[in-house]
């Protein structure tokens, strides 16, 4: 369990990340009303008890779900050597959606294109 000042870093770090995400998709759509950037998230429904973390790994599932262009899929072996490259947090998320682990695996991750592009 995190203590009180952990948790508070990490509300703000993964809130930061949330921002971003609704940042540029406003960039995108600039003619959407703030709501309809929401909506388009998932991130108009009340979950006041979900964490900040838990939105954002949501919220990057859906998108990743929805923009499977931008995102590519590496499993195990090869996405331990990515690891511990620097951004791989911000830019990997780990399969935990049940039909999708049967299919590439437990250890399998949405990796970003254009972060893959970056690094090579």
């Amino acid at each position: 369990m995190k203590n009180g000042k952990d948790l508070i870093e990490q509300r703000k770090y993964f809130n930061s990340l949330l921002l971003d995400i609704i940042k540029r998709e406003l960039d995108k759509n600039p003619q959407f009303r703030f709501m309809q950037l929401l909506n388009i998230l998932g991130l108009d429904k009340d979950k006041f008890y979900e964490e900040s973390i838990d939105t954002y790994k949501r919220t990057i599932k859906d998108r990743i779900l929805s923009n499977s262009d931008e995102f590519v899929v590496i499993t195990w072996p090869e996405i331990q050597f990515l690891m511990n490259i620097e951004g791989f947090a911000e830019n990997a998320s780990l399969i935990n959606d049940d039909k999708l682990v049967d299919k590439y695996g437990s250890s399998a991750y949405f990796v970003r294109k254009q972060w893959l592009d970056s690094i090579s």
